[in-house]
């Protein structure tokens, strides 16, 4: 694990560079969250559907707005786990039981449940292995984990340079993560690698302001990062812009509630 925690701590942002920012660089509003593809028949949703009983529970750690997890309620109980505000109010509304509350502190409140779910979650998390292990105590039959091959901020590593000078780190990956689990929690974890579609802006404006806000650049400089983007992206007629597919990794493990 410690490898894992000195590779995560490589992505922090220089210092100065986050305190000039005008605009929280790591904020993504709800509702682009929401918005993303996701299905209950792709590599992530078939294994919660497989394990997720009739009438079970889901129990989604980091539901975010709550999309994903909303897939499965038509035939579960489905409580989710989010610090953020505004993302718990978002997952409410979508219909899901929220904790609002970080991980594993939520543990104390948070029910066993028949599956635990996490999605893009671990990038986050310094101190991995008490984290999935408390996802593996509250699953009775399986935990199921997705998360990019590599880290989610490895495609501004161009954007990075270009307008900071700054090389971004080239790890943690999904297998340093995997190493990590079975190392620290003596499981068995399988893996299935696979290509998500690309996520989706509203608008290429959208877009635009995203990556401007990751870059801690002021909206004085949209024109030069819609130009530093030119060629990262597809617009539909609607006007809708969607990104290239990226190669994402779903880890299955058995609970142990």
């Amino acid at each position: 694990m410690l490898r894992w925690q000195r590779l995560l701590g490589a992505w922090a942002l220089p210092a100065g560079l986050r305190e000039a920012a005008p605009e929280d660089p790591y904020r993504l509003p709800a509702g682009l969250l929401a918005e993303q593809p996701r299905s209950v028949g792709d590599p992530t949703g078939r294994p919660v559907e497989a394990h997720l009983p009739d009438g079970g529970t889901l129990l989604d750690v980091g539901c975010g707005p709550g999309a994903r997890a909303a897939l499965h309620a038509p035939r579960a109980r489905v409580i989710g786990v989010e610090p953020r505000a505004e993302l718990a109010a978002a997952a409410r509304q979508a219909g899901l039981e929220v904790i609002e509350e970080p991980w594993p502190d939520a543990g104390a409140r948070a029910p066993v449940a028949d599956v635990v779910l996490c999605t893009h979650v671990l990038y986050d998390v310094a101190d991995l292995v008490p984290f999935v292990a408390a996802l593996t105590t509250h699953a009775r039959e399986a935990v199921v984990v997705e998360l990019g091959a590599v880290h989610p901020w490895a495609r501004l590593a161009p954007l990075f340079a270009r307008f900071h000078d700054l090389a971004l780190p080239e790890g943690p990956t999904s297998d340093d993560a995997v190493e990590a689990i079975v190392d620290g929690l003596g499981v068995a974890v399988a893996q299935e690698r696979w290509q998500h579609p690309g996520n989706r802006y509203p608008d290429l404006a959208t877009l635009v302001a995203h990556r401007r806000r990751q870059l801690c650049l002021p909206a004085s400089r949209d024109d030069e990062v819609a130009e530093a983007l030119e060629g990262s992206y597809e617009v539909a007629a609607d006007g809708t812009v969607t990104l290239e597919p990226r190669e994402v990794v779903t880890l299955r493990w058995p609970g142990a509630a």
